[in-house]
C-alpha cells in the first residue's frame, strides 16, 4: 500500500514522529494475579486509614460543638430603646 501524506490516518503523528497513526496501541502489560490481589488489599487499607483518621478528628470536633451553648438572641427593640418602644 502506498502512503499518502495528506491522509490524516497515514500521516506521522506529532507525538510519535515516524510512526503511522493507524498503528494499533502496544499490548497492555499484565503483572499477574498477585498485583491484582495486592491492589485490592491496598485499596481497602487506604479506605480504612482514611475513615479512621477522619473519625479521630471528627468525633472530638462534634463533641466540642455539641456542648457549646447556643448564642442568646438580642432583642433589638429593648437593646437600644428600652421596653415598650416605640409606643412609650
Amino acid at each position: 500500500m502506498r502512503k499518502n501524506p495528506s491522509d490524516p490516518t497515514q500521516a506521522a503523528s506529532a507525538n510519535n514522529p515516524g510512526k503511522d497513526q493507524g498503528d494499533p496501541p502496544p499490548p497492555a502489560v499484565r503483572n499477574g494475579i498477585g498485583s491484582g490481589i495486592f491492589g485490592r488489599i491496598w485499596a481497602v487499607w487506604g479506605i480504612l486509614l482514611f475513615v479512621s483518621t477522619m473519625l479521630i478528628f471528627l468525633i472530638p470536633f462534634l463533641l466540642f460543638c455539641y456542648f457549646l451553648r447556643d448564642p442568646v438572641k438580642t432583642n433589638r427593640s429593648t437593646a437600644s430603646h428600652g421596653p415598650g418602644w416605640p409606643f412609650s
